[in-house]
């Protein structure tokens, strides 16, 4: 990830990174059986539009479309098998779901390509490279 050479990675950070990884984690877990119906849709539907362009547009609209019909079924399903506070408490963490889903797997790619850069040298010093020849031009 670029996003690994732009910061200075230290061993604080990577920590820290970890840490919030660590204590993010039960919540993820539940996005993800929370958000597998609509994941699983989008994908299969992403993989069938050929104009790759387009692709983010269409995410777009399923996420929006079957976002707001998986949170009524969530939400029926909520209230009919459960008490009503233990519903009321499961469709506000269905809420932000499927966007934390996205957001934890981004920053666990981060962290492991920070992880990655750390330990190889030749694409540290392959990078500092490129680094050098942009600030020349």
């Amino acid at each position: 990830s670029i996003y690994s050479f732009s910061r200075r990675n230290t061993l604080a950070r990577r920590i820290g990174k970890g840490f919030a990884a660590l204590i993010g984690l039960p919540y993820y877990i539940f996005s993800t059986a929370a958000s597998l119906p609509m994941w699983v849709t989008e994908l299969i539907l992403r993989s069938k539009i050929k104009d790759k362009a387009f692709r983010n547009t269409a995410s777009f609209g399923i996420k929006l479309g079957l976002g707001i019909i998986w949170f009524i079924i969530w939400t029926v399903l909520a209230f009919c098998m459960t008490p009503w506070p233990i519903a009321v408490a499961l469709t506000a963490l269905e809420l932000p779901a499927y966007s934390y889903f996205h957001d934890y797997n981004e920053g666990a790619r981060r962290f492991i390509s920070d992880i990655r850069i750390t330990r190889c040298k030749k694409l540290r010093k392959r990078f500092a490279t490129i680094v050098t020849d942009f600030k020349k031009l």
